[in-house]
């Protein structure tokens, strides 16, 4: 085996992400979720009842550093914002709307780690029907998960972001109060 790193991390449900840390690394810690407690030095439960970013607030304490700053946004230029707001109202969506994002695709793992499309179709009916105005928002080759979404949902629901670079993409979703998305990675 080839040099071993000296501080593995991972976070939850990383279950084969913890194999590996345990094979290549000498120390190595994590949640205590789905094997951690056997596979990592050192595993701890994370506060549930907090937001997803403090998972590691635990393990920062422990190594001896700040626990995460509540709450953190990314920094968006005045400019890009404004570009977001474009190609929401191109879409035919008011930007000053309670917008919902509804991510359909996934990165890796294809349909196995995609929510059904029915399901997506029927959160956007309810969302409506909740006074919040849902949007989809697609990558490349996505436009047929979105026309079955749409179909499901018995909406004209408008779809963004198809072809916009990781910087309009940024843009648009700083312009949602929720987004919904799948397993992307």
């Amino acid at each position: 085996m080839g040099r071993r790193a000296d501080i593995g991390v991972t976070m939850r449900n990383a279950s084969r992400a913890k194999l590996l840390l345990r094979l290549a690394s000498r120390w190595s810690a994590g949640t205590a979720s789905q094997g951690g407690r056997s596979l990592l030095s050192w595993a701890y439960m994370p506060e549930i009842r907090r937001h997803q970013l403090h998972d590691a607030d635990a393990l920062l304490i422990h190594l001896g550093l700040e626990e995460a700053d509540d709450p953190w946004r990314a920094p968006w230029s005045a400019s890009l914002v404004d570009e977001g707001r474009r190609e929401i109202q191109t879409a035919g969506v008011d930007p000053d709307a309670s917008l919902v994002g509804l991510a359909l695709g996934v990165a890796c793992g294809g349909s196995a780690k995609r929510w059904p499309e029915e399901k997506f179709g029927r959160l956007a009916g309810l969302l409506k029907a909740a006074g919040f105005e849902p949007v989809v928002v697609i990558g490349p080759g996505e436009a047929e998960i979105a026309r079955s979404v749409i179909s499901h949902s018995g909406l004209d629901l408008p779809v963004v972001a198809g072809d916009l670079d990781a910087a309009g993409l940024g843009a648009v979703l700083s312009g949602f109060s929720v987004l919904v998305g799948n397993d992307s990675g």
